[in-house]
């Protein structure tokens, strides 16, 4: 099978989107954490730009 790569030679911007919500998610869980804060995180709404080189 061939990489999952796209004309441009760059990361689809969905995946890109969902990295980052992923990766900001767990920066909240952890942090949540460390303080003793119990709660539950959920991810309601969120917008990515695209900048052009």
């Amino acid at each position: 099978m061939p990489p999952n790569i796209n004309d441009k030679q760059t990361a689809f911007g969905g995946s890109l989107y969902n990295a980052s919500v992923m990766t900001y998610g767990a920066c909240c869980i952890n942090k949540t954490l460390e303080a003793g804060v119990k709660c539950n995180h959920v991810v309601t709404k969120g917008s990515i730009e695209y900048r052009h080189r």
